[in-house]
């Protein structure tokens, strides 16, 4: 419970209170909640479009649901979705793009993507069905935390200096990743009653090919490209939820 607690602390900008001194190896376990984290905000979200859905407000109800989730992070990962591609679209060498990325200003780019991903995810949530919506909305945040997990463990930090990513190392990672994937996957199963795997193994994918692609440019990975691992990670799984839920619907297949 400690654990999770200081990776919920840690992840969201929920009053959690943590009164003694972390080391980075109690900072490395919470990797392996970070899909329970996620799966909390999950259920929190779910209760708001279920919220929405009760008062009839259509798609003002699903874009107050999706505020609501940046809400309880601060809009952490997004500014890390920014800078990433602030860096990755300029077009510059590495180090010039690992220092575009640093910069706390807003590039063109960035506010580009931003404005690109959350009218995608509004949009795409107003049209899934219901209940599939709810339970789609239980897994999300938690696809897009283990997304995170996925990053650290399988590149290495690509910064010189330190910074607010550097506390996870790959090793750490690795160690964590397998109690992360079991956690998902379980969740997964509990949740759609393994009709869901299929969503869930193709953005795993996407997750492979984007991290992956990250670190080809920059040589590894930093705190703002975990955030944004994880807000592309949330993205494709709620895209790809509502594509086979419409084509499953179109052909008579069960639905979540």
């Amino acid at each position: 419970m400690r654990t999770y607690l200081l990776a919920l602390s840690f992840l969201t900008c929920l009053p959690i209170k943590i009164n003694y001194e972390v080391s980075k190896e109690q900072m490395g376990r919470t990797l392996a909640f970070y899909p329970v984290v996620g799966l909390t905000l999950g259920l929190i979200i779910a209760g708001m479009a279920w919220v929405g859905d009760y008062l009839h407000l259509g798609l003002a109800g699903d874009t107050l649901t999706v505020v609501t989730l940046v809400a309880l992070t601060a809009g952490l990962h997004l500014d890390g979705l920014m800078d990433t591609f602030d860096g990755l679209l300029s077009g510059r060498p590495r180090e010039q793009k690992l220092a575009i990325m640093k910069d706390s200003n807003v590039g063109a780019m960035g506010a580009i993507v931003l404005v690109c991903h959350l009218l995608v995810k509004i949009t795409f949530l107003s049209v899934l069905f219901v209940p599939d919506k709810y339970g789609v909305l239980v897994l999300m945040p938690a696809v897009g935390r283990w997304a995170m997990v996925y990053a650290i463990a399988q590149y290495p930090y690509a910064r010189n200096k330190p910074g607010l990513g550097s506390i996870f190392d790959q090793k750490t990672g690795k160690k964590n990743l397998g109690i992360a994937t079991m956690i998902l996957v379980a969740a997964c199963i509990l949740v759609t009653r393994w009709q869901g795997l299929p969503v869930l193994v193709l953005t795993l994918l996407i997750i492979h090919f984007f991290t992956k692609a990250v670190a080809g440019s920059l040589g590894g990975q930093t705190g703002d490209t975990y955030g944004a691992a994880g807000e592309v990670g949330e993205l494709a799984f709620l895209v790809l939820a509502v594509v086979i839920s419409s084509v499953g619907v179109s052909l008579g297949w069960n639905s979540f």
